[in-house]
């Protein structure tokens, strides 16, 4: 018998458009509605849960003391080394992406996964009551469907499920990297570096980039995972193209010069190409508020601090990464000052002044 109230195990499945009069499922995005009650059962839960599998899960998602930036800036390092030829310190990154990762957990082997962790049998036992009784429905045109059960994948919109999902992708990446050698940075050895789906495996050549893709495929098979070969890109540091063929299911893998992770454009060019892309998305940006800037009612200090939270957030994502020289910083600056001539309706062309 479930401990939880009926209204708690529930979730209403919605649709939302992706664009305008889609006509494939894949154009849709799915939006999940939970009750306020199971929002904060599951917000305690799930830090009792974080606290629990901190020692266990090596995680950038969970480890607090890590942040996004160590990954890109980690990333970007090797990927340079490795360009120079500095094989010891450099790396060939292989991302990976799963197809419906959330959808395919499968709870048995989760339920194993968090017992072999050692994690608290009460705390188990109270997260897979939960999803025995979760029942789910779809809500369309503003009719709810009939409630079934749902009996694989995590609930999408919960607090928990984040946590539960990085607990089964290390039970997957421990069996796949048991024999992967990795790179190495300051004594160290990475073998990947993970947030939520989104896996880089690195490698030290070719070689090891194939047998670490094979591995990875094996071992996410038995869990019921299936890696998309669209999505999977293979970096490519060499300045001589590769003649090595990697592929999944029998699909090459596409072999790139530069690749996006986390949002951030990982080239073996340094900083450039994602500083040069940040540019032409805060300028967008800029221009997309001409109607706010124009308004000659609001006051500056409310258009800068719009300015600040709309727009120059854009820009300086994941900016503690970044390599610097002179013509980048001669570009950041010509940035700023343009945000702020916008601002104040300060044309570009000054009028020149006679002598």
């Amino acid at each position: 018998m479930s401990i939880f109230l009926y209204a708690w195990e529930s979730t209403l499945n919605a649709d939302i458009e992706r664009r305008i009069r889609a006509m494939e499922m894949r154009c849709y995005r799915r939006l999940l509605g939970i009750s306020y009650e199971d929002h904060t059962t599951n917000e305690e839960v799930s830090r009792r849960s974080e606290n629990a599998i901190g020692p266990h899960v090596d995680l950038l998602s969970i480890v607090r003391q890590r942040k996004l930036v160590w990954a890109h800036y980690s990333l970007i390092w090797l990927c340079q080394d490795h360009h120079a030829g500095y094989p010891p310190t450099g790396a060939l990154p292989c991302l990976h992406r799963y197809k419906k990762a959330f959808d395919r957990v499968w709870h048995e082997a989760l339920w194993s996964t968090m017992r072999k962790y050692n994690i608290n049998s009460n705390l188990i036992g109270v997260i897979e009551n939960l999803y025995d009784a979760a029942t789910s429905a779809v809500f369309c045109n503003k009719n709810i469907g009939d409630w079934f059960r749902t009996t694989v994948g995590v609930r999408q919109g919960c607090l928990l499920s984040p946590t539960l999902f990085n607990i089964f992708l290390e039970r997957i990446m421990t069996d796949a990297l048991e024999d992967h050698c990795g790179t190495s940075i300051g004594g160290i050895s990475i073998t990947n570096l993970r947030f939520a789906d989104d896996i880089d495996g690195l490698a030290g050549n070719e070689c090891e980039v194939a047998s670490l893709v094979e591995q990875l495929d094996k071992a996410s098979s038995n869990f019921g995972m299936e890696i998309s070969a669209e999505k999977t890109k293979i970096m490519t540091n060499s300045k001589e193209p590769s003649k090595k063929e990697t592929k999944i299911n029998g699909q090459i893998l596409e072999s790139v010069t530069k690749f996006k992770y986390l949002g951030s454009i990982i080239s073996d060019e340094g900083s450039k190409p994602e500083i040069l892309s940040r540019i032409a998305q805060t300028t967008a940006a800029l221009t997309k508020l001409k109607p706010i800037w124009n308004n000659k009612s609001i006051a500056i200090s409310s258009m800068i601090r719009l300015l600040r939270s709309l727009v120059m957030s854009i820009f300086l994502y994941a900016c503690e990464s970044w390599t610097l020289n002179a013509d980048i910083e001669r570009r950041i600056r010509a940035m700023e000052m343009r945000c702020y001539r916008r601002l104040l309706g300060i044309s570009k062309i000054i009028p020149q002044m006679r002598k």
